[in-house]
């Protein structure tokens, strides 16, 4: 009641896209009479042929000729299932490595499946493998990462992550989710470090507003898709024919992406000035779509400075535990929201 008059609470909570999704993606769908029938595991007529140039386009000459490509639920379904899928793979190596901050489905999906799993711990912004246990590491037969890191922004050192783990034997999993998102520089993709037990999730739900399709490619060694592709056929873990028609047009459609791209920066830019006229310290993230704000003095912990700033500024963000208990002492704040509702908050730093 107290925030109606100022337009609302403003949820700054979730990396749902406020912004529609173009027609155009839907003309794929709307030139097709056969959805009623079981998609292909492998992808639909031109799904592989699509995404690889898709995945070219951002990468580059750098992506190796030959991977394996197949469609799959959005990088948040595979993740939820990885654990799964890795256990049967490699019975005698149940752990699972992943960030000591990272999105919290992975942690969700070990918890879900009883996985063995060991956190990784995050020196000057970079993964420190170094600290881990021999015994950690022969336990693990996959590394799970996000580059760039939701919720920190923080892009990963590819070259020394693919070097390291095929050299423990382990599989790297990258969630490449926010790809179209390098603030600092070019975000990479790690394909562009070889594809021998390497894969990458591509998401199209951040940088094309595609995140009610569920849909996304899967790419990397040919061995481990092909071995993923069965898995998701045996549980359905397959989109729709519509979803991957519509996933075709979108990904065709490199100018959406980039104007998308920059809407997103003016609004981070936006929340980093409102961050700091209101007093708090905060800076544009390395990449992403997230600020992660340290709380100031006094404040005691991130659930208590997302509690201040709902009461001061009506606006509502995650607290940091949310990601792993190094994220304890901050918030993530997602700009999704219109730009207009944005804007209103300035008006309530004086209120």
């Amino acid at each position: 009641e107290h925030w109606g008059k100022w337009g609302g609470i403003v949820d700054l909570t979730i990396g749902d896209p406020c912004d529609a999704m173009p027609d155009e993606f839907l003309g794929g769908i709307n030139s097709h009479t056969d959805h009623h029938r079981y998609p292909h595991t492998a992808g639909i007529d031109g799904f592989k042929e699509t995404a690889e140039q898709f995945l070219r386009e951002h990468s580059g000459a750098y992506l190796p000729e030959e991977m394996g490509i197949v469609p799959t639920i959005g990088t948040k379904g595979f993740i939820g299932i990885l654990p799964l899928l890795m256990r049967k793979l490699d019975p005698n190596r149940p752990a699972i490595l992943y960030p000591e901050l990272s999105y919290p489905t992975v942690r969700h999906s070990l918890e879900a499946h009883g996985t063995g799993s060991h956190e990784v711990p995050i020196i000057d912004g970079q993964l420190d493998l170094g600290s881990l246990h021999p015994s950690v590491v022969e336990s693990a037969s996959c590394l799970v990462i996000n580059s760039p890191n939701n919720p920190t922004g923080q892009m990963w050192d590819f070259a020394g992550l693919a070097e390291w783990a095929r050299g423990n034997g382990i599989l790297l999993v990258s969630d490449e989710s926010y790809m179209e998102f390098g603030w600092d520089e070019r975000a990479q993709s790690v394909l562009e470090y070889g594809h021998e037990f390497v894969i990458a999730i591509r998401s199209l739900t951040k940088g094309y507003n595609f995140a009610g399709a569920r849909c996304g490619v899967l790419a990397g060694d040919p061995e481990v898709v092909d071995y993923m592709m069965d898995w998701n056929k045996l549980l359905g873990f397959i989109p729709g024919r519509p979803a991957q028609l519509a996933a075709m047009d979108a990904m065709r459609n490199s100018t959406f992406a980039r104007e998308q791209t920059q809407l997103y920066r003016y609004r981070l830019t936006m929340l980093v000035k409102l961050m700091r006229e209101a007093g708090y310290e905060a800076e544009m993230p390395a990449g992403g779509l997230y600020l992660w704000v340290e709380k100031p003095d006094g404040v005691a912990s991130g659930y208590d400075f997302a509690l201040h700033l709902a009461n001061r500024l009506g606006m509502v963000v995650t607290p940091g535990l949310q990601f792993g208990a190094a994220g304890h002492n901050h918030v993530r704040i997602a700009p999704m929201q219109p730009t207009e509702k944005i804007e209103q908050l300035f008006d309530r730093i004086a209120a």
